[in-house]
């Protein structure tokens, strides 16, 4: 009798461990599931992290810019589109163009550059705003064209790229 209750005891073990390692399991892969959505992320962003979204346009980001910066990548008929806006200082905005390379010469231009950009991400489409447009770059080891403008006459100046599959 006592041999049977001991081999029932550890049936009842062996079947509480694995109950328990497979909702361990579970919650583990729920958790990485359902990831915490960034709050830099644009609304439609296709939810790729911000790292791999740099990444995938070859841009980097200088710390100084990691709390300020928004940003969405957005899948079109094209391929993907994506948009960062840097609202820092213009230090800070300038070690980002050093960083990427981005020496390029710069215009003012009225509003012509965000034509294209999507509504309610925070760019101004307005005809009276004056930009400072930084040439394009066309990456030959990639199919990517980035596009910056610049309202740096602000106190907190904001820098807008646009990276595309041309």
């Amino acid at each position: 009798m006592t041999v049977i209750l001991r081999a029932c005891r550890r049936r009842q073990i062996v079947v509480v461990l694995a109950v328990t390692a497979i909702t361990l399991l579970a919650i583990a892969v729920g958790a990485r599931l359902v990831r915490a959505k960034d709050a830099r992320a644009y609304p439609g962003h296709d939810g790729s992290s911000l790292s791999a979204s740099l990444h995938w346009a070859h841009l980097q980001l200088p710390v100084c810019a990691e709390k300020s910066v928004r940003y969405a990548r957005v899948p079109n008929m094209f391929g993907v589109k994506m948009w960062l806006r840097l609202s820092t200082s213009r230090d800070c905005i300038d070690q980002f163009l050093q960083l990427n390379a981005f020496n390029r010469p710069r215009t003012e231009m009225r509003s012509a550059f965000v034509v294209y950009a999507p509504k309610g991400f925070g760019w101004p489409d307005a005809d009276t705003a004056t930009y400072t447009v930084i040439g394009s770059d066309f990456d030959t080891t990639t199919p990517l064209l980035v596009e910056l403008a610049g309202d740096f006459e602000k106190e907190v100046p904001d820098l807008f790229v646009e990276v595309g599959n041309v």
